[in-house]
């Protein structure tokens, strides 16, 4: 993806690498009459078959290699046309996120800083996959708060190889705040990957629907419970699937594995803002 950030691609250059060429028509032509060929001998029967194999040895031989060639050069082109979807997907993403960050009075950094990446360390994000990329960045403030919102991309074990996971995460930061950590998630999501502080799932009798849909943990239990009122506990059931962490005057707020469309930003925002002002310092600083 960095080419796109490097060098955009133009629309005539995006057509032809999406395009199928006539090289590929061809290729796929060839690569069928070699594959007909290839299987001929195994639809001959009896003893003919061994006599067929033997008289046309090297001919076969010669199909499996040609085979062979045009199959990676279908291969290539493939994977060519994967990488500039991939990249112009980015690209798209990248203009319309810096449109988003204008409207909203932000800064835009498509590459991230790494500020912003290594005031990550001390959350539970930071203990997500391996490989972890923050870009997209847009900054500024609102309402006497200090917020950024940014892609997020790592990897996670998948199989024999790895897959790659992005979302997006709004980070709020109030000067003066000072609130206990905690870590909540969607009780139904995984639970594998990363340290979630605290111990135990913390549960509320006076808000059923909370303590099903949420993880909630945190080191000082007490200050968690004075933290998370019922106007708090209300918030989140209606808002699903928001994983949340905070810790000092940061807050971190996101979906887990959800990137959302350069339209879907603001409402997000608008989500995570009321979040903010419910959350009430446990101790003024």
């Amino acid at each position: 993806m960095q080419a796109s950030q490097d060098k955009p691609i133009s629309d005539e250059d995006a057509a032809k690498s999406l395009t199928v060429s006539k090289a590929e028509w061809i290729a796929w032509a060839v690569a069928g009459v070699l594959g007909l060929f290839l299987l001929t001998p195994f639809f001959q029967l009896g003893a003919g078959y061994l006599k067929f194999w033997m008289d046309y040895a090297v001919a076969w031989l010669v199909g499996v290699g040609a085979f062979a060639a045009v199959a990676c050069f279908l291969c290539f082109r493939s994977n060519d046309r994967a990488i500039v979807r991939m990249n112009l997907l980015a690209a798209k993403r990248k203009r319309e996120l810096s449109v988003v960050a204008q409207q909203l009075g932000f800064q835009f950094v498509p590459q991230g800083h790494d500020n912003f990446q290594q005031s990550l360390e001390e959350f539970h994000l930071a203990t997500l996959g391996t490989r972890q990329k923050l870009s997209n960045l847009m900054h500024g403030k609102i309402e006497g708060s200090d917020v950024a919102i940014f892609d997020h991309e790592y990897f996670v074990p998948n199989g024999k190889t790895s897959r790659k996971v992005s979302q997006t995460v709004i980070w709020l930061q109030r000067r003066g705040t000072k609130r206990t950590e905690f870590a909540l998630r969607p009780e139904n999501f995984w639970n594998t990957i990363g340290t979630w502080v605290g111990h135990g799932d913390i549960n509320f009798d006076s808000h059923p629907t909370f303590s099903r849909d949420y993880l909630l943990r945190g080191d000082d239990e007490n200050a968690v419970r004075e933290l998370f009122n019922a106007d708090v506990l209300t918030f989140y059931e209606q808002h699903s699937a928001l994983s949340t962490e905070g810790a000092g005057n940061k807050l971190f707020v996101y979906r887990a594995e959800a990137l959302l469309a350069p339209d879907e930003i603001k409402s997000f925002l608008k989500e995570a803002l009321q979040l903010l002002s419910l959350l009430e310092p446990t101790n003024p600083s």
